[in-house]
């Protein structure tokens, strides 16, 4: 599709940079304010670079992290996840088709058993894989039917350890139980008002989904039945409008943080869906996000986001 960022991530749709010499490489730590209400973000540190070896990324997709801090990290075009915890890596796949290996892998979510989900766009399947990262079962071939997908982005779990996929190009979000039997489907925000390219989902602690309405430039919510119960967004770059948001987390407030690879920013609401405050990294050391992905609000209320096209994660904070 002309002038579709969508498309950047797609298997022969990117052009890899010229790779920077593999070196160790130090976080940076920028210059933090005191703590305060949670209404301006700030950004505390940069992790990663372009390359491949660990603790380097090539196109970061999605992330999480569990209730220790610890981040999955959908390494897209290195074609892995990538599980830092307290300055380890571990690494998770290599290019392939095969139970274990992954392709275009492009987000995780967490379950509390330890198990884990990793959607792949390349592959058109969900693998779910235990703990100590053996595959458990893989779900998915191309197509349209209950057990396919066309570039499924997205995946979230509720409280039930039910999944939903965001089946990203056929403009859906198909949902199954922890076993991986179907459950049913989701296509649009309301009557006439189907989903247009989905990438991004969300679960509350309330078992409310949150869809992340790309291509239609709007956060769409629902109850834990599937019944629609609002909108957030509508095209534009002012604060409250939306520009392809990918990614969405709920911060430690309860307010909304979303991703806009459009808008090369972040942007937060109210839990209300009220705008608060927008932040795009011009004018500080971070310097501008590129086409940014997935984001996460850890328990201690680190934010953390894929800066997709500069190859990296950053860290930030909110406050006064």
């Amino acid at each position: 599709m002309e002038n579709n960022r969508y498309d950047y991530l797609e298997i022969n749709g990117w052009t890899a940079p010229p790779e920077i010499a593999e070196q160790p490489v130090a976080p940076v730590t920028l210059p933090m304010r005191a703590a305060g209400r949670r209404v301006n973000f700030r950004a505390v540190e940069i992790i990663g670079q372009y390359g491949h070896k660990a603790g380097k990324f090539n196109m970061p997709g999605g992330l999480t992290a569990d209730a220790a801090g610890t981040l999955y990290i959908a390494d897209s075009y290195n074609h892995r996840l990538q599980i830092i915890a307290q300055n380890e890596v571990d690494i998770i796949g290599t290019r392939g088709t095969a139970p274990g290996q992954l392709m275009l892998p492009m987000s995780a979510a967490l379950e509390n058993t330890g198990c884990y989900y990793v959607v792949e766009q390349g592959n058109n399947r969900v693998q779910k894989f235990g703990p100590a990262g053996r595959t458990i079962f893989t779900l998915g071939t191309a197509g349209k039917g209950k057990m396919q997908f066309n570039s499924p982005r997205a995946v979230a779990l509720d409280s039930h350890q039910n999944f939903y996929i965001a089946d990203t190009a056929n403009n859906r979000v198909v949902t199954y139980n922890f076993k991986g039997q179907h459950r049913g489907f989701i296509h649009q925000a309301a009557p006439n008002s189907p989903f247009n390219r989905p990438s991004g989902l969300l679960v509350t602690t309330e078992d409310e989904l949150i869809v992340a309405d790309t291509w239609n430039h709007r956060l769409v919510r629902f109850d834990s039945t599937g019944t629609p119960l609002g909108i957030i967004g509508e095209y534009g770059n002012d604060l409250g409008q939306l520009n392809q948001p990918m990614g969405v987390a709920i911060d430690i407030d309860g307010g909304l943080i979303v991703s806009e690879a459009g808008n090369n920013r972040l942007q937060k609401f109210s839990v209300s869906g009220i705008p608060i405050c927008t932040w795009d990294g011009t004018h500080t050391a971070v310097g501008p996000l590129a086409n940014p992905g997935g984001v996460v609000v850890t328990r201690t209320g680190d934010i953390y986001l894929a800066d997709t096209n500069n190859h990296r994660i950053v860290r930030l904070e909110l406050g006064l």
